[in-house]
């Protein structure tokens, strides 16, 4: 019998990242690396389990709408979580951002709305997708809302009554200010002017001029102007004369004043703002995003009056960021969706191009902005998607996520086309894709919905920076598994070197180094009394054709290595010639650590280290009558295993009527947690599994969809899953293979 020549495989590098094409795909990809993240050894890559979620605030968990987090940002210190038009805080308990009157942080908005961010000098501005009045946040001694800029003084009810006639001509003009302080630096806003003209008047200082009906400014049910303490000032123009003095003003709420300064004082005043040829202080539009660079705000998709203009910029007032004059626009040629900054340069999305600015008008109206197209075909599908970077930007588009640097794109999906277009299946899918950066490991996370049934979103695509930014940039996906029933990240922010996952009940939670497992949402219960889900990493590799698919191979066995991270029991799984039926190997447990607090640690036995963890190989064969095949895939996942049974706790107690399960032994309690595990029992010969739900005492109960589970006392049982605080990384495997015979039929004419 010929000897047969064995070629063994091995695997030990993982930065390829997942790949649709699968099918004899290069080694170090994968078709799927689910709930694992890359970590960097030397130029190779190796997969660890990610880690779990766990509550970001015990005491304050859920923010107090009780419904999705939209939006995740910081600001000097503090977090804020938004929801529709309102903000929320924790100081003491949640706090809610509100205007002097109580008004919403928003104009406009409902709970389903998203918003746009911007930072500026200690300054947070905020818009929403329902074409907001925009909002500054910031903190004088405690945090505000106020309106962006303020508005002109309507002056067509204003009168001026002189107090005698010998034919002097005066102008007014008339400005509403505002002035605050932030540390040490003061903040004055002033609006645009107008003006009112008095004749038939006498000097002043002789006889005064009364001016009567000062329009009150209030905010209504919306806007979030300071109308305590913000002020009207008055200027004037000495007898017919051009040049605007000031003369005096008013605390909003007084509505007159006496004019009997003489046009001498006056000329040694300060002159209005615009003497000299200052264009307007125009307040900034209503508007669905907005961006802020080199030291400019810039209002993308506004609302003028009553018209909306989708495709308009305005500019403001360099270093005044509330103006934006009405002469600063341009319009582009497609819808914006949302804007971010590369340096100095505003980068504007449309639906199919991108931009960048250049330029811009300075304080006298000179100048302006030149539009450069970045792409004429690619644009964007959701301002959250856009992620700001030290290298650029990273956005979503229609055909995959992308790169830029302001100037050239790269696409990053490459490898992933199908899965990437599942994403943005609808305009109701792309608007959930949400993105962030990881600044201490580089990755860029994006949340989107990858299952149309779910409710919101369900997973999220990580890629890492540390192989580059290209179009093999690696990525893998996080989940729960369950289409967003407990996993649901509506917004992503990174915050003190840690992940924060807004979601879409409200609750705001972390990524957290040290949680193996995901927390248990459940909306009816305080969180002290949730349970926790195992994470279930799914690794699945490409399928290998061993370098030929002219003949079948002889796969009969796998070694694999593992880092030893905690306890765990591994599942390995193969799969033929992409049949899709993947069948087991034999489980891969160690249970050779010790952990804090368990009762089978045995202390004081020298074999036995503590916080010692050697490396986890193994081998297993492949199943018998699977062992010839032209392709081979495998599956590494966790095992269901057997966490307790009748041996060590006894026998147990069936109520088929209240879905119940109780220890017959009192004194013996369940393992820590049993939710979401399954208990079997041997009146079916431990054929059925019952889904734990919830425990209380000796008692669990069960899910029997079905209504099969039997009354019985004294029965013995088994309690299987996929343990929890379990923690998987991929070092390597090698998987060993021979060549056998041809495997197609010879052609015959």
């Amino acid at each position: 019998m010929a000897e047969i020549s064995v070629r063994p495989l091995e695997v030990d590098d993982f930065s390829g990242g997942i790949t649709d094409n699968y099918m004899a795909a290069r080694s170090n990809q994968m078709q799927s690396a689910d709930n694992f993240v890359l970590e960097k050894n030397g130029e190779k890559g190796k997969l660890r389990t990610r880690y779990g979620l766990a509550v970001y605030n015990s005491t304050y968990p859920r923010i107090p709408a009780n419904a999705r987090v939209s939006l995740i940002e910081d600001s000097e210190g503090t977090l804020f979580y938004m929801n529709g038009r309102n903000g929320y805080y924790v100081n003491a308990g949640w706090q809610t951002l509100a205007g002097p009157t109580g008004n919403a942080m928003l104009s406009a908005g409902a709970g389903s709305d998203y918003l746009s961010t911007a930072k500026w000098n200690k300054h947070l501005l905020a818009t929403g997708d329902a074409l907001s009045e925009p909002m500054k946040v910031f903190n004088d001694g405690s945090w505000r809302v106020r309106n962006l800029g303020l508005p002109f003084l309507s002056v067509s009810g204003v009168t001026i009554t002189p107090g005698a006639n010998t034919g002097k001509s005066f102008v007014y003009a008339f400005i509403r200010t505002d002035s605050y302080t932030i540390g040490t630096v003061t903040f004055r806003e002033v609006s645009t002017p107008t003006f009112k003209q008095v004749s038939n008047a006498d000097d002043p200082n002789v006889n005064a001029n009364a001016i009567a009906s000062i329009p009150v400014l209030a905010n209504g049910a919306t806007s979030n102007y300071n109308t305590t303490s913000s002020k009207v000032e008055i200027y004037r123009t000495v007898n017919a004369g051009s040049v605007f003095y000031y003369v005096g003003e008013v605390t909003n709420g007084t509505t007159s004043f006496n004019d009997n300064v003489s046009d001498a004082t006056i000329q040694n005043n300060a002159l209005l703002y615009t003497e000299g040829g200052v264009v307007d202080f125009d307040q900034a539009p209503p508007c669905k995003y907005i961006v802020q660079a080199n030291d400019i705000a810039w209002y993308l998709h506004v609302k003028e009056g009553s018209v909306t203009y989708p495709n308009r910029i305005r500019q403001s007032i360099k270093g005044a960021l509330y103006a934006a004059p009405e002469d600063f626009y341009d319009d582009l040629d497609d819808e914006i969706v949302g804007g971010s900054s590369v340096g100095i340069y505003p980068i504007i999305f449309c639906r199919s191009k991108i931009y960048r600015l250049e330029g811009f008008f300075d304080e006298f109206g000179r100048n302006g902005f030149i539009k450069r197209e970045i792409s004429n075909i690619v644009g964007c599908v959701s301002n959250r998607s856009i992620v700001r970077t030290k290298e650029g930007l990273f956005f979503a588009a229609s055909d995959g996520f992308y790169f830029t640097d302001g100037f050239s794109l790269t696409l990053l999906t490459d490898e992933i086309p199908v899965s990437y277009l599942n994403l943005v299946s609808s305009a109701t899918a792309a608007g959930y894709i949400y993105g962030a950066y990881d600044r201490l490991e580089r990755r860029v996370w994006w949340a989107a919905q990858n299952n149309s049934s779910s409710t919101e979103t369900d997973i999220v695509y990580v890629f890492d920076l540390k192989w580059g930014i290209t179009t093999k940039t690696p990525c893998t996906t996080l989940s729960g598994g369950d289409n967003g029933s407990n996993f649901s990240p509506s917004a992503l922010h990174f915050y003190d070197g840690a992940m924060l996952h807004g979601d879409r009940r409200g609750y705001v939670l972390k990524y957290d180094k040290d949680q193996l497992d995901d927390v248990q949402i459940n909306t009816s219960t305080s969180v002290s009394n949730w349970s926790e889900l195992a994470v279930i990493p799914d690794y699945r590799s490409p399928a290998f054709d061993f370098g030929t698919t002219v003949v079948r191979k002889w796969v009969p066995r796998i070694t694999t290595s593992f880092d030893n991270l905690t306890n765990v029991s591994i599942l390995i799984q193969s799969n033929n010639d992409n049949t899709g039926v993947f069948t087991d190997l034999q489980e891969i447990k160690t249970n050779n650590n010790n952990v804090w607090g368990s009762a089978s640690a045995i202390w004081g036995d020298q074999n036995d280290r503590w916080n010692y963890a050697a490396v986890i190989p193994s081998w297993r064969r492949f199943p018998a009558g699977g062992l010839r095949c032209l392709y081979k895939q495998i599956r590494i996942t966790r095992f269901e295993t057997l966490i307790e049974d009748s041996t060590t706790l006894g026998t147990v107690t069936l109520d088929g009527t209240t879905n119940t399960v109780a220890l017959d032994d009192s004194s013996k309690d369940w393992v820590t947690d049993p939710v979401d595990y399954y208990i079997f029992h041997s009146l079916d010969n431990y054929e059925n599994g019952f889904k734990v739900l919830s425990i209380s005492g000796d008692i669990l109960t069960v899910e029997d969809v079905n209504n099969i589970l039997p009354s019985g006392t004294g029965v013995s049982f088994e309690l299987r899953g996929k343990r929890k605080g379990e923690a998987l990384k991929i070092l390597s495997y090698t998987i060993t293979a021979a060549p056998l015979s041809m495997t197609q039929e010879s052609y015959r004419a």
